[in-house]
């Protein structure tokens, strides 16, 4: 069956850079959804304030995003990559973002994250929220993490322990639940000690959500394409819980066309840990959609960069569909929404 994908606001950027430090791009931001009860209202009235509080559309919950910040702060000489904060109804609708960023890329040139806080997917695990970000000095990259309390004050762990770092590494998430008892990471290796072929989605096992983390096998690996040069993959946003160790991934394709033109689609997939052994973890993949969405968009569409993106980084069930935040363009932040019963009746046939 067709599955019917509705770009929100139609298609345009959900984010528009107002300040210095996210003057070049906005692109790539996570985000997830928070349902309304004492201590989330608590965290969310710090940010918006009292009266943006009764406004009818949050009645249901809200969207919080850590979204990408492009440009100088401060005394900067070059541009980095900041970590912004923004709320949203629900249906994507933006209710405020601060002025300020609220995780900054280390001044100390020697750290990891000296260049910027990449790509971060952001989760909620009991009362603490997570950034998981490549942390990049501009040369370098390696899996990272910041934990906060109220979404404004954040503590880095830069680099993450464990094996997971032992080559450049980006592309990392966890799924929000214990399975089996322990904590599960997505992540994929890249850099130019990585082949292409090795840029594969891998899962990561811990004690501890904040490592060490060590490398449990690869379970994704980009179909062959003659069309393309080289393609890869990489994780998106959190997985989405369906319950009993199931799971939906929304993840993406990258690929060079023979003139090292650069596309990346948004796939999906469904993952049954039920099916896991140690030996063979690709087993737990029962069905994959690629591509799931393609660049078509003129915010989508970058032939200045020679890029076409749809990126997804933020994703959640909200009434009968999966809404979901994307890089556009390796520019913009955009948002889509597919009906849920859609993909699981295509991923379940």
């Amino acid at each position: 069956m067709s599955i019917s994908i509705k770009r929100i606001n139609d298609g345009k950027p959900i984010i528009e850079a107002t300040n210095s430090w996210e003057k070049y791009c906005t692109a790539n931001s996570g985000a997830i959804f928070l349902e309304r009860n004492p201590e989330n209202d608590g965290i969310i009235e710090n940010i918006i304030g009292k009266e943006l509080m009764k406004k009818r559309s949050i009645k249901n919950g809200f969207v919080v995003s850590l979204y990408t910040g492009v440009g100088k702060y401060k005394d900067d000489v070059n541009p980095r990559q900041y970590r912004g904060l923004a709320i949203f109804t629900p249906d994507m609708e933006l209710i405020k973002k601060l002025d300020y960023p609220v995780i900054r890329p280390s001044d100390n040139t020697e750290d990891i994250d000296s260049a910027g806080i990449e790509d971060a997917r952001l989760t909620k695990v009991g009362k603490i929220f997570y950034a998981w970000y490549c942390g990049f000095n501009g040369k370098d990259g390696a899996a990272c993490a910041a934990y906060s309390e109220d979404l404004i004050h954040w503590i880095k762990v830069a680099p993450l322990k464990g094996n997971i770092n032992d080559t450049y590494n980006k592309d990392h998430v966890i799924f929000q639940e214990p399975i089996m008892e322990r904590w599960w990471m997505l992540h994929r290796p890249w850099g130019p000690k990585v082949p292409v072929s090795d840029m594969v989605i891998r899962l990561a096992v811990s004690d501890n959500l904040l490592g060490p983390w060590e490398d449990a096998g690869a379970i994704i690996r980009a179909y062959d394409n003659p069309k393309m040069e080289s393609v890869w993959d990489g994780a998106g946003p959190a997985p989405i819980s369906l319950g009993n160790n199931r799971f939906l991934l929304l993840y993406h394709t990258g690929s060079y066309f023979k003139d090292k033109y650069r596309q990346y689609d948004a796939c999906v997939a469904l993952l049954d840990f039920n099916l896991y052994s140690e030996d063979k973890p690709e087993n737990i993949v029962i069905k994959r959609i690629e591509p799931l969405m393609v660049p078509e968009t003129e915010w989508e569409i970058n032939k200045d960069l020679r890029i076409d993106i749809v990126f997804p980084m933020g994703a959640f069930i909200y009434k009968e569909d999966i809404i979901f935040t994307y890089g556009a363009g390796d520019r913009y932040t955009c948002a889509a929404k597919i009906p849920l019963n859609e993909i699981l009746q295509t991923l379940q046939e």
